[in-house]
């Protein structure tokens, strides 16, 4: 296989995990397989990169640089965040985050991904000291982002206003392997007859934050709205 790939046998089990907690139907045996399937990547990746290589990356905490640009998630990731949210925010600051998620939602909506970025609006997980206030559970997407240089990365996105690009270099092991777990979960979610597309961040949470048992949505079957 390709150098910036995971090993066929990672991929295996990874797979195997995952069809077995959709077939099981039980949320906590999904995130059980979810949170294996993310350490086996990050395993993998540290035992593949050089310490120095990994230095090289400066992607971390007080940079949201990026934290700008649509963000795609599948639905058991959305389940996810929506769980976690639930369990440590209190319910006034789930009320408030349901009112900003509401209003992010209604002023990114349509909006392309330039367009989205000409908005210039932060995630709303995105702290006041530029952190991620869901770190844990943040999106597979959201981890392949890793760039070498911050700088760049603004550079980058200043760019795209004058139509033109600015290349950021990147850790291809690393930005490709989370990529390549994304469309797998992908496809073993559509294959077990359930909804297997993703959708942006905003508009998955604000369909299921507000439901009462948003899991049984997605066991159901039932796609992403249109909204």
């Amino acid at each position: 296989m390709p150098e910036a790939t995971l090993c066929i046998d990672l991929l295996a089990v990874v797979r195997k995990n995952l069809e077995e907690s959709l077939r099981r139907k039980e949320i906590r045996r999904l995130e059980s397989a979810m949170a294996d399937a993310l350490a086996r990547v990050d395993g993998a990746l540290f035992a593949r990169q050089p310490a120095k290589e990994r230095e090289h990356i400066a992607c971390r905490a007080g940079c949201g640089t990026c934290c700008v640009v649509n963000v795609g998630v599948l639905y058991p990731e959305a389940l996810r965040i929506v769980r976690h949210l639930q369990q440590t925010l209190t319910p006034e600051a789930l009320h408030q985050l349901r009112q900003r998620l509401g209003e992010m939602y209604h002023q990114t909506l349509g909006l392309d991904d330039e367009e989205r970025l000409f908005l210039r609006k932060p995630c709303l997980f995105l702290d006041a000291a530029q952190n991620c206030s869901i770190y844990t559970v943040r999106p597979i997407l959201c981890r392949s982002v890793t760039s070498a240089n911050a700088e760049d990365c603004r550079d980058a996105l200043a760019s795209v206003a004058l139509g033109e690009e600015s290349p950021v270099l990147m850790n291809l092991l690393q930005k490709e392997s989370w990529e390549q777990l994304f469309t797998l979960w992908g496809e073993v979610i559509e294959a077990a007859g359930l909804e297997g597309r993703s959708q942006r961040l905003v508009t998955a949470l604000y369909q299921l934050l507000p439901q009462a048992e948003p899991e049984e949505i997605f066991w159901s079957g039932a796609r992403w709205r249109s909204l």
